[in-house]
C-alpha cells in the first residue's frame, strides 16, 4: 500500500475538550490519542504521512510522532483548508485522510476501505459510523 499518502488532521483547537493542551496528546491505553491513529497511518503509508497541526501543538506532536512531515494550518478554517495546507507535500495519486482524534480506527477497517475503493474504481470513498 505504499502508493498512498496519509494526511492526519490535527490542527483543531480542542475547544470542546475544555483544556489549553491539545486533546491529541492525552493518554489513551498508555499512548497519546494521536499515536493510535499514527500507527494505522504508518502501516498504510510508511513514511508518507503528513500531519496537519497548529502553532500550539506542533512541538508536542513532533516529540511524539517520528518519520512524518508536519504542516502548520495557521488559521483553522475547516477540513478542506487543512488538506489544502498539506497539498504541496502530497506526492501520491491516492490520499487517505484520517482525523487525529479517532483512536479507535483500525488497520483492518482502513484496509477494507482501500480494497473496496480499488475494486469499485470510484473517485473517493469514506468510512462513517453510527452511534447508538
Amino acid at each position: 500500500m505504499s502508493n498512498i499518502t496519509t494526511v492526519i488532521l490535527a490542527a483543531g483547537k480542542s475547544t470542546r475538550f475544555k483544556t489549553k493542551t491539545s486533546k491529541l496528546i492525552y493518554p489513551l491505553c498508555g499512548l497519546p490519542i494521536i499515536s493510535h491513529v499514527y500507527s494505522v497511518a504508518k502501516k498504510i503509508s510508511g513514511n508518507k504521512v503528513i500531519v496537519v497541526c497548529n502553532n500550539n501543538n506542533i512541538d508536542d506532536l513532533k516529540s511524539i510522532l517520528k518519520d512524518c512531515y508536519f504542516v502548520i494550518q495557521n488559521h483553522q478554517k475547516g477540513t478542506a483548508d487543512a488538506i489544502e495546507q498539506a497539498k504541496n507535500k502530497i506526492n501520491s495519486k491516492n490520499v487517505l485522510v484520517l482525523f487525529g482524534d479517532t483512536p479507535l480506527i483500525t488497520f483492518a477497517s482502513i484496509k477494507k476501505l482501500i480494497k473496496k475503493f480499488i475494486f469499485s474504481k470510484v473517485k473517493a470513498s469514506l468510512i462513517a459510523f453510527r452511534t447508538l
